[in-house]
């Protein structure tokens, strides 16, 4: 998928979050002109965390699937089957 300001991501934080690493987040800057099948591109984003305050996140690489070992800084674009 190409992705587009708006775009909702899945985001690897430092922080958990109601136990949680992974945070919803929203694409608010698209740096990468390639589909997300070709590889991974980069994205601004607003992190929206359960019980917490949203935060701001740059540079941030963005997955078509969720990797198998997700890092730090890192996101993918949500799936029913995840």
């Amino acid at each position: 998928m190409k992705l587009a300001l708006g775009d909702s991501i899945v985001v690897q934080c430092a922080s958990s979050f109601n136990g949680n690493f992974e945070q919803p987040a929203i694409v608010n800057r698209v740096w990468g002109t390639d589909d997300t099948r070709n590889g991974p591109q980069m994205a601004n984003c607003m992190v929206l965390p359960d019980c917490g305050s949203p935060f701001p996140l740059g540079s941030v690489l963005v997955h078509d699937l969720r990797p198998l070992t997700p890092q730090l800084g890192q996101a993918w674009l949500p799936r029913a089957s995840d």
